[in-house]
């Protein structure tokens, strides 16, 4: 069979897990085969992906995971900053705009956010913020709000991050598997919200846990002022870097690599539109990093929600 055989079948067979009509399958081959990707030493778990990120803007499906496939955001590890380019310029971006991330040099360690949560929560301690206390109907501990012109700012505490799913104008993370295995840090669990009228306009979740043998991480979910560009990290960055689907059809950048001291690092990004999910922590196994990230049932989480 030939190359170009070849790269027909797997583009085949990549396209037949999505609902795309014969016709827009042919044409999506025909373009791949056409305009090939350049070559990169990527670690990708599943050849799929590379397909998907391919197509990124132009998948017009009814489910959730296919609807955030089609506006995510390109973050991703590449060779080179020519190679970003290169990428940027096929998704239909400028190239005067391709941010590529830099290079890890081994100073940072990983810590639980509790001082900078205290310091950002002090900041409303001034006379015009309101402070209320959760009673029996709320499951946040207590919350800070202040009028900002025609933006209510509020910022909230609890215990866990399923304190905050009712505050979510959609889908929230699912937090089963996150809960059942690891443990939430006290006083690292924080949502903020902005409002202006009926609309919420700005959200955003923090939450750090912990696990067995010294396994800590931070999650944090936020909706920004305004979308998002697509960014690159360059593969030989960190020790090791992958794009991994997830279950439910997203793609996840993850890098991992160690601090100066020998602390294990690892760090996942995802992206698309306003929406933003970042995940960085320490002594995870990737096959654990993987689980968790299958479980938080991420594609629902980006679907497009109309009050943002």
């Amino acid at each position: 069979m030939s190359k170009v055989e070849q790269n027909r079948q797997q583009y085949t067979e990549a396209l037949d897990t999505l609902a795309f009509s014969s016709e827009t399958k042919q044409r999506f081959i025909q373009n791949m085969l056409e305009f090939p990707m350049p070559a990169a030493k990527r670690r990708y778990r599943s050849g799929k992906i590379i397909l998907a990120a391919v197509v990124l803007g132009a998948l017009l499906t009814v489910t959730a995971a296919a609807a955030v496939i089609g506006r995510q955001n390109q973050i991703r590890p590449v060779d080179s900053t020519e190679e970003a380019a290169w990428l940027e310029r096929e998704s239909q971006g400028s190239q005067n705009n391709v941010v590529v991330l830099g290079t890890f040099d081994g100073d940072w360690e990983y810590r639980p956010p509790t001082v900078e949560i205290s310091a950002w929560w002090k900041e409303l301690d001034v006379a015009e913020a309101e402070e209320t206390q959760g009673n029996s109907s709320d499951s946040w501990t207590k919350k800070r709000t202040i009028q900002e012109g025609t933006q209510k700012k509020t910022r909230y505490l609890g215990t866990q991050l399923s304190d905050f799913h009712k505050l979510w104008s959609g889908t929230p993370l699912n937090t089963d598997l996150l809960e059942n295995r690891y443990e939430p840090v006290e006083d690292a669990q924080t949502c903020y919200t902005c409002e202006q009228g009926d609309k919420l306009r700005e959200f955003s979740v923090v939450s750090a846990y912990t696990g067995e043998n010294g396994t800590a991480f931070t999650l944090e979910f936020k909706c920004h002022k305004e979308p998002l560009g697509n960014s690159y990290v360059l593969s030989d960055s960190y020790a090791y870097t992958e794009s991994y689907d997830t279950a439910d059809g997203t793609e996840v950048l993850l890098s991992m690599d160690r601090s100066k001291t020998g602390q294990s690092l690892f760090w996942a990004n995802l992206a698309s539109g306003r929406y933003s999910f970042h995940m960085v922590g320490t002594r995870m196994e990737l096959e654990d990093i993987h689980a968790l990230l299958d479980s938080l049932n991420l594609a629902a989480c980006f679907a497009e929600n109309d009050t943002f």
